[in-house]
């Protein structure tokens, strides 16, 4: 009876969802020595995954690269054993590359990320898993902005920095764990555009210089439309439909309609949630056995996701279908 029953409520879910077909996650690279952690692409075929080897009793930082979409992965990095891991990237032109990691560390490319040269490391010494580098020497990193390539630096007071969207060189958004922040003068001085009195805001993505959306860590999500001098609350992303653990990581707006959010933890494997409707409703496309860091939405809208169990996966369909959150945890108990 069971047996039918997940098969019946399979067709239903599929049906009920013409919009898309079956999800099609495939697998790019299947590695249990690596943890993955941010990734990044310069364009639909060429990209960067940070990654920690825990293959020996020291983690060394791995940096991985592919020039064909994934399908293909070369180390182009590989730290000694015990130091610092790559954790995040900023890619500033095709040859000029930076990475961010473990205790602040700041790493570097000059020849379009063949190779990598650890060369400083931010103040605070904090994690990092976002940051820009707005020119070849002015770069916002946590708390704090650089003028010359990264040998100084110098308190933003804005908080946290979590994400970023920069139109041109001197002037762009910040997300921060203090609200949204705004500069026209490379970070010199910012203009607070939205805040939020209890939860910092974790990711910003803009589909035009003018329209974009903004995600606080309470879930809250806010829209632009005049470039983010001004944001609405619009909904909030039900991250937490299955379990109070789980955080919001990051959102990707492809359209002003369709937008994918990420969300998990250590302790609980990642979702990917999906609207069509411009924020107002979210569904479940994606249940993670394993936590990730980041996703990566390329330009021909490729879906690429690493994972902390050592996996690159891959989807070319938008998603799929969307799954029921009702049906993934029956527990069957005889009576």
């Amino acid at each position: 009876m069971k047996k039918y029953l997940i098969v019946l409520f399979s067709i239903l879910i599929f049906l009920l969802n013409p919009n898309f077909t079956a999800a099609q996650w495939d697998i790019l690279l299947d590695n249990p020595n690596y943890y993955f952690n941010g990734i990044s692409f310069l364009n639909n075929d060429t990209g960067f995954v940070a990654a920690s080897d825990i293959s020996n009793p020291g983690v060394k930082g791995i940096i991985l690269k592919t020039t064909n979409a994934g399908k293909e992965w070369i180390p182009v990095y590989e730290g000694p054993s015990g130091i610092v891991s790559p954790y995040s990237f900023s890619l500033y032109s095709d040859t000029l590359m930076f990475a961010g990691g473990q205790d602040g560390s700041l790493f570097k490319s000059t020849d379009g990320g063949d190779s990598w040269e650890y060369f400083n490391s931010a103040p605070n010494f904090d994690d990092i898993h976002h940051f820009v580098f707005l020119t070849p020497d002015i770069g916002i990193v946590l708390h704090f902005m650089t003028t010359d390539g990264g040998i100084t630096w110098k308190n933003m007071n804005i908080g946290k920095v979590t994400d970023s969207h920069f139109q041109n060189e001197s002037s762009g958004l910040v997300t921060t764990t203090d609200g949204v922040f705004l500069t026209t003068d490379y970070g010199y001085s910012w203009t607070v555009v939205c805040s939020e009195e209890d939860a910092g805001f974790l990711s910003i993505s803009m589909i035009t210089d003018n329209t974009g959306f903004a995600s606080a860590s309470s879930g809250n999500l806010y829209k632009t439309l005049d470039g983010g001098q001004s944001w609405n609350l619009i909904s909030h992303i039900p991250f937490t439909l299955l379990s109070s653990y789980l955080s919001l990581l990051t959102i990707d707006f492809i359209s002003d309609e369709i937008g994918y959010a990420l969300s998990g933890n250590y302790n609980w494997p990642s979702r990917i949630l999906r609207t069509i409707d411009g924020g107002l409703t979210w569904d479940y496309i994606y249940f993670g056995t394993s936590f990730s860091f980041d996703m990566e939405i390329t330009p021909n809208l490729n879906i690429i996701l690493p994972s902390l169990e050592g996996k690159i996966m891959l989807n070319t369909n938008g998603g799929g279908s969307i799954i029921s959150p009702s049906y993934l945890d029956v527990n069957w108990t005889s009576v």
